[in-house]
This record gives C-alpha cells, sequence and structure tokens, in this order.
C-alpha cells in the first residue's frame, strides 16, 4: 500500500487506514519532527470532503480560493486606515531661502509658531515660506476595490455579493431574487451533502447503541423498521410570499409537487402541521367555535 498526504491507499486508491501523529505531553507543537504516528483502520473514521478533482485523497476548505482576495483586503484596508489618519491630519513645513534663519517672532524661545487657531493670520518674515501636505485620502478607489476584492470572495464561496457584503444598493426585486435563489440551491445542496456524508453513516451506529442502552425506548429487534431516518434541514421563507404561494398552488393542482416536498422547502414536516391542525380543531370544538370557523370559511 501506499501512503499520500496521511492516507494509506490500496492498489484501487481506496482508502485502508489513517496515519495520524500524536500529541505527546513533551512535544511543544503538533508537527514535531519525527513525531510519534498512530494506524487507524479506514472503517473507524468517516473522512468526508467534496472532492474537486480525480485522485483527489484529502479535502481543502471551501474558502481556499477566496484566501487570496481576504488577504489583499485586509492588507488594503490596514493601509487605508493608516493613510486615511495621515490625510485627516493637516501638516505643514516651514521652508527658509536665507543663510541666517529665522531669528523670532512673538515668543520669546525664538521659534516660529506651530500651531493655528481659525481665523488668524500671521506675517511671515523674509525668506520663510510654509509648505503644506495634503494626503487627500480617502479617495474615490476605496469602496471600488472593496467591492472587488468583496464580490471575489462571495463567487470563492459560491455565495451571493449582496448576501456576503450585506450591500443592497444596487439591487432590484429580480436581481436579489435571482441572487437568493442561487443561494439557497448552493445551500441546499450542502445540507444534502452532509447529511448523506455524515449524518446516514452516524445514525445507524447511534440508533443501533442507543437500542441496546435503552437510551431510546425502542425494541432492538425492530431495528430495521426504525433505522430509516428523513433529514430535515432548515428552509426558508419566499421571497414574495403571494406570487409564490400562487405558483405553489398551481403546481399542486397540476400535480407537479406535493405537499411534502412544499413544507419541506421552509424546513417544516407535513405531519407535524396536520397535527397542530388537528389540535387546533379539537380546541375549537371544545369551545363551541369550529362550526362558526367552517360556516364564515
Amino acid at each position: 500500500n501506499v501512503v499520500k498526504m496521511g492516507i494509506e491507499l490500496d492498489q484501487y486508491e481506496r482508502p485502508v487506514a489513517y496515519w495520524l501523529r500524536v500529541n505527546r505531553a513533551s512535544e511543544d507543537t503538533y508537527f514535531t519532527a519525527g513525531a510519534h504516528r498512530v494506524r487507524i483502520p479506514a472503517e473507524q473514521i468517516i473522512h468526508a470532503f467534496r472532492p474537486e478533482r480525480p485522485h483527489q485523497t484529502r479535502g481543502y476548505s471551501w474558502m481556499a480560493s477566496a484566501l487570496v482576495h481576504m488577504h489583499h483586503l485586509n492588507v488594503f484596508e490596514e493601509a487605508a486606515i493608516v493613510a486615511g489618519r495621515i490625510g485627516a491630519s493637516s501638516m505643514g513645513f516651514y521652508k527658509e531661502d536665507v543663510p541666517d534663519g529665522y531669528t523670532g517672532d512673538d515668543t520669546s524661545s525664538g521659534d516660529l509658531i506651530n500651531e493655528v487657531e481659525p481665523g488668524m493670520f500671521r506675517k511671515l518674515p523674509p525668506g520663510v515660506s510654509v509648505e503644506t501636505f495634503d494626503g487627500k485620502y480617502p479617495n474615490e478607489v476605496f469602496d471600488p476595490f472593496v467591492k472587488r476584492a468583496l464580490k471575489g470572495i462571495s463567487s470563492g464561496l459560491g455565495v451571493s455579493y449582496c448576501s456576503l457584503a450585506s450591500d443592497l444598493e444596487a439591487v432590484n426585486y429580480s436581481s436579489i431574487r435571482s441572487g437568493t435563489i442561487e443561494d439557497r440551491d448552493h445551500y441546499r445542496g450542502i445540507q444534502n451533502w452532509t447529511a448523506a456524508s455524515l449524518h446516514d453513516q452516524v445514525f445507524p451506529d447511534w440508533l443501533r447503541m442507543a437500542m441496546l442502552t435503552q437510551a431510546v425506548s425502542l425494541p432492538a429487534s425492530k431495528f430495521d423498521k426504525f433505522n430509516a431516518a428523513t433529514w430535515q434541514p432548515r428552509g426558508w421563507q419566499w421571497v414574495d410570499p403571494q406570487k409564490d404561494l400562487m405558483a405553489l398552488k398551481g403546481a399542486d393542482e397540476m400535480q407537479i409537487t406535493s405537499l411534502t416536498h412544499i413544507v419541506a422547502d421552509q424546513g417544516r414536516d407535513l405531519e407535524e402541521i396536520l397535527q397542530q391542525r388537528q389540535q387546533d380543531n379539537a380546541l375549537l370544538k371544545k369551545y363551541g367555535l369550529l362550526q362558526e370557523v367552517i360556516s364564515d370559511g
């Protein structure tokens, strides 16, 4: 077998074991040269990542493509803060054109006056002039650069710029709707991948242990029956509730969707909603209001 980046692969490039470094108490850092390694069989480790290329053995951060833009934005903002502080400070310099220099003014020390007050004018002696420094910052390139950097970051992370930067200055209903739909599709893909790569693998072992230890009051003989979990991630409200509800109503009447799917898109469970409606009807019936609601409806 071949060990590639700490992962032992067989002849078919299938992971069979993971070689992990152990941090001993005597070691100052985790990656000490010659650190002790232990071999963990692959069936004891869930190594979930989304491959981006063939023969990829390990995943990398989804922020990797955006890190360069993050670094540039961080350095630029730091330099902009320094330049902004310099630009906010008015500085001036005295320039002397005579060899002997200035011998004095209104002060006993003979120094040039270096503080100014509003509405004050003073006469400079012969051979002395004033040069001012104006940093002229911040200027007009700051906002475009920040926006361009944030757009690169949002593209690398797979989200829309207006969602990442909370910038709704130049958006309209159509553009924000399109960006919101793309964001939610991206999030749903991550949710489904997490459920398939992690939850589906952990749940059977957890359920078996929970039944054996009676942490869950279910008979262990019916493991196969209860080992059928359905993962319901969070959902989102509609961008335009009235139009979206009318569209979903039409899709339901055409029988190209289901109530379960419609409710699941909002992160809710249809059975729970029906149970709540049943409880509401029972409560209305208890107080004699059910018939009145039906007659008005």
